[in-house]
């Protein structure tokens, strides 16, 4: 099978040789996260590339996508930006030291919504921030009141069926 081949243009080009750290696809176009240029769009139509403005963070390590019309980016330092696609208004997650219902901490690791709308968070060094999409208040997912991942720097998720849950960290993996 034949690939097209795209070069980012150079108002959106990236600081270190056009690195994608995540992809996420909606109504045709492509949302590229960059490791130190902020958020791509690609319009698959066409193939054109646009950078998305607005961010507080330009290094993107994760995204997803919600049933709900909004993409989260998770960022290093910045939290998760999250980018309503009806209008691209963009609303920031933000960790709280003074309050314990935000996410555990501003550098986003991994991030996957569930099919319920409930998000779980892998973070630096915070474990997992896990709450509802609609009421955005969080608390730190500890299974089973198991205290060995408070402080782990969580890097991946992956939930095969609705009771089980892999946790990836440095160290290795939590189930």
């Amino acid at each position: 099978k034949n690939f097209d081949v795209f070069e980012i243009i150079k108002n959106v080009s990236t600081d270190q040789g056009n690195t994608f750290t995540a992809i996420v696809s909606f109504n045709g176009k492509l949302f590229l996260g960059t490791n130190s240029s902020g958020l791509v769009q690609f319009n698959i139509a066409d193939g054109s590339f646009s950078k998305i403005s607005g961010l507080n963070n330009q290094i993107i390590l994760c995204l997803d996508s919600g049933d709900d019309g909004k993409i989260y980016i998770g960022t290093d330092g910045g939290g998760i930006n999250v980018m309503d696609l009806r209008n691209y208004q963009i609303t920031f997650l933000l960790h709280d030291p003074a309050n314990p219902t935000t996410i555990g901490s501003n550098s986003i690791y991994a991030f996957y919504i569930d099919r319920n709308g409930h998000m779980w968070i892998g973070t630096f060094s915070a474990c997992v921030s896990h709450g509802c999409s609609q009421n955005l208040k969080f608390n730190v997912y500890t299974p089973l009141n198991n205290n060995i991942l408070i402080n782990k720097s969580i890097r991946s998720l992956y939930f095969p069926d609705f009771n089980s849950k892999l946790l990836g960290s440095r160290e290795g993996f939590y189930y």
